[in-house]
């Protein structure tokens, strides 16, 4: 019904606009959901649990308190998405009640253009009502999708994080494992760094699962951020009632804002994975046996590849691809 509405408003460009933006969040939304139901999704899920739980349960105090900043920072901005969301949902939710008590026009004002099988000025409330339970569904997998992907970079970026603190103070940990464990220190050494390698390689492997997984998702999605922010952008020039330009205005905002947020910590995600070899050769690994050195000598190797996504089979999603996004609104 939203693609009638699209087709029926074609001879006017800023109603069409409205209607072919609805439609957009409709159909990448569709598919957004798709994705975030699919096995691979799950199962990470799942993984990412067992780690949290063993980082918490066996990690040292150091380790632990890395992980905490990261996760309380995932609550402050997951709390600061719901906030951006809820304000911007309440603002579009009040601008048809607010316009239409103002205006008094002739077709009374929804949420959002949509067809009904029956008089909406006759019936509005019915279809206010219908359109407000919608959008509350709808509102909700949106801050749900938006704040489960960030959650997932964020996990990494505070696991990549996790990982070069380790190697950076490698000796230190070899002398903590060789205590705990009765090993040898020499022989501790060896074993150590292969079980910090097995971790590395993991991360490697959960980074390229949820690239595999959202990579077209994220195609589509920058492909439709900048059409919804240019037609939000026409909108806002184009409108003349400030309620309006209020919801459009705040929409505008969210959109930015998961936009900068999401390829931020995609962006950290890069710069973590690199600064390993940092790491590995700020730590004492000349004090090492000379076979662990050649395994850290792989490390600094394997980490001169950075971990990262793809938007599609493109560009690499970074910073600098939202400041490409924000040239082409432009």
């Amino acid at each position: 019904t939203q693609g009638a509405m699209v087709y029926i408003s074609r001879g006017n460009f800023m109603e069409m606009a409205e209607n072919l933006g609805v439609l957009i969040v409709y159909v990448a939304y569709i598919y957004k959901i798709r994705i975030t139901k699919s096995k691979s999704i799950r199962d990470m899920v799942q993984k990412l649990k067992e780690q949290e739980g063993h980082i918490l349960e066996n990690a040292d105090e150091e380790i632990r308190k890395i992980y905490m900043e990261y996760a309380e920072s995932t609550g402050k901005i997951v709390f600061f998405y719901f906030i951006v969301g809820t304000i911007a949902t309440v603002v579009y939710f009040a601008r048809p009640p607010i316009e239409n008590y103002l205006r008094q026009p002739e077709t009374k004002y929804l949420i959002f253009p949509s067809w009904f099988p029956f008089d909406t000025n006759e019936h509005y409330w019915i279809a206010y009502s219908i359109q407000a339970a919608a959008g509350l569904l709808g509102y909700s997998y949106i801050v749900f999708q938006g704040t489960l992907y960030c959650s997932f970079l964020i996990f990494f970026v505070g696991q990549l994080h996790i990982m070069r603190h380790i190697f950076k103070n490698i000796t230190h940990y070899i002398s903590k494992f060789s205590d705990e464990t009765g090993i040898p220190y020499v022989k501790a050494q060896e074993y150590f760094v292969k079980i910090c390698i097995k971790q590395h390689q993991q991360i490697i492997r959960s980074v390229r699962s949820l690239d595999e997984s959202v990579k077209t998702f994220l195609l589509l999605d920058f492909a439709t951020s900048s059409l919804q922010l240019s037609l939000l952008v026409v909108q806002l020039i184009d409108g003349t009632e400030i309620i309006e330009r209020c919801a459009q205005l705040w929409f505008l905002l969210t959109l930015c804002y998961q936009l900068v947020f999401f390829y931020w910590n995609a962006h950290e995600i890069i710069v973590q994975s690199t600064g390993i070899a940092d790491a590995v050769f700020e730590s004492d690994w000349y004090k090492l046996e000379l076979p662990v050195q050649k395994l850290l000598t792989m490390v600094i190797m394997r980490a001169q590849k950075p971990m990262s996504l793809s938007i599609g089979p493109f560009y690499e999603a970074r910073v600098d691809a939202v400041v490409s996004l924000y040239k082409a609104i432009y």
